[in-house]
């Protein structure tokens, strides 16, 4: 008996685990960068128990409420545009003349360009 197309079980498990680790890359990602603003804060500004909670507690309602459409969302997606303008003019108002753009801050060709890969242009 032939497999439909699309249905082989080590392609599927294949699947899984890519995704599984695309997971804890981005957790890992989060949290690492969690840990490294918890010392900055600390060694930077003094920062206690108490005031790093607090920073703690607004970074996930920010991250959550950023986020989820980022992560989720193609570059083509209307909602993923407006959050993407959202957080640009948010950290506009912070940052004044050291602000960067988006397309600066997420700049994927720099990874291509450490790992010595070139990137494929449309």
């Amino acid at each position: 008996m032939r497999q439909r197309p699309g249905s082989n079980p080590i392609i599927a498990r294949l699947q899984q685990k890519y995704e599984r680790l695309l997971a804890m890359q981005r957790l890992f990602s989060l949290q690492h960068g969690l840990d490294m603003a918890i010392i900055a804060l600390n060694d930077a500004f003094g920062f206690g128990e108490d005031r790093i909670l607090k920073f703690v507690d607004e970074y996930n309602k920010t991250l959550v409420g950023y986020c989820d459409a980022v992560i989720e969302d193609g570059d083509e997606d209307p909602d993923l545009y407006y959050v993407r303008t959202k957080l640009d003019r948010r950290l506009e108002q912070i940052m004044h003349d050291s602000f960067l753009p988006w397309e600066e801050r997420y700049d994927f060709a720099k990874l291509d360009e450490m790992y010595g890969r070139e990137r494929k242009r449309k």
